[in-house]
C-alpha cells in the first residue's frame, strides 16, 4: 500500500472589496469557525467509530495499520 502525497501547490485567491469590511471579516471569520466545528465534530466521529472497532475486534488501531501497511 502506498500513500500519495496530496497536492499543495493549488493556490485559490479571492478578492472582496467592500464599504465595511468589518462585516467581512465577521462573516469570513464565522465561515471559518462553522467549518472548524464541523472538522472537529468529524473526528469525534472518527474516534468513537476507531474505540467501537477496537473494542468490538479487541485490536488497537496501531496494531491494525501495522499488519495491513506493512509489505
Amino acid at each position: 500500500m502506498t500513500v500519495q502525497p496530496i497536492n499543495t501547490k493549488i493556490t485559490n485567491i479571492i478578492k472582496l472589496r467592500s464599504n465595511h469590511p468589518a462585516s467581512i471579516r465577521e462573516m469570513i471569520q464565522s465561515d471559518f469557525a462553522k467549518r472548524l466545528q464541523s472538522l472537529e465534530l468529524g473526528l469525534q466521529k472518527t474516534q468513537t467509530r476507531l474505540e467501537q472497532f477496537e473494542a468490538k475486534y479487541q485490536w488497537s488501531t496501531e496494531i491494525f495499520i501495522n499488519l495491513f501497511t506493512s509489505d
